[in-house]
């Protein structure tokens, strides 16, 4: 079973109570609040389509049409699961009310999150370092290029 069905397997997501996590309500419980909910997504096995790096399966001939439902399924279950601990002063994030889990979870990263003179370092260390070559291809290394460098303006 892929990560994308945790949710929707037989046992469902971890039983845990929301109100342990406490409402995002803005920068100042962001941490708390981002660390709780991703061990919460790491323990219903759904963190990888929460953070992005589970994408949503494209229809073709190897994936089937319960994948895409399992994807649907944990998607809908985790974008629940983090509206349901948003203040009202941050639920028109959510819009429009189709935005996945991990567009919403870097919706709330990049306006509640605080950049440390660290986080600061880190980002300008791999910007200026990342080298493009000629091995790989070449869109896809000026696409993480431009998103290095989003994450180094927003870090200034």
């Amino acid at each position: 079973m892929s990560s994308a069905s945790a949710f929707a397997s037989a046992t469902g997501p971890p039983s845990m109570k929301l109100d342990a996590i406490g409402k995002l309500k803005g920068s100042s419980d962001y941490p708390r609040w981002s660390l709780m909910m991703q061990q919460y997504f790491i323990a219903a096995r759904a963190w990888k389509g929460v953070d992005g790096t589970e994408r949503a399966p494209v229809p073709s001939s190897s994936v089937s049409a319960a994948d895409i439902e399992a994807w649907e399924t944990t998607n809908a279950y985790a974008r629940f699961y983090i509206l349901s601990t948003l203040g009202d002063e941050l639920l028109h994030l959510a819009n429009p009310v189709d935005i996945t889990a991990a567009a919403l979870w870097k919706k709330l990263k990049d306006n509640y999150a605080a950049s440390t003179t660290m986080s600061a370092f880190v980002k300008f260390r791999a910007y200026f370092s990342h080298v493009i070559t000629d091995s790989d291809d070449l869109a896809a290394q000026l696409d993480e290029r431009a998103v290095m460098h989003h994450n180094y303006k927003a870090a200034k």
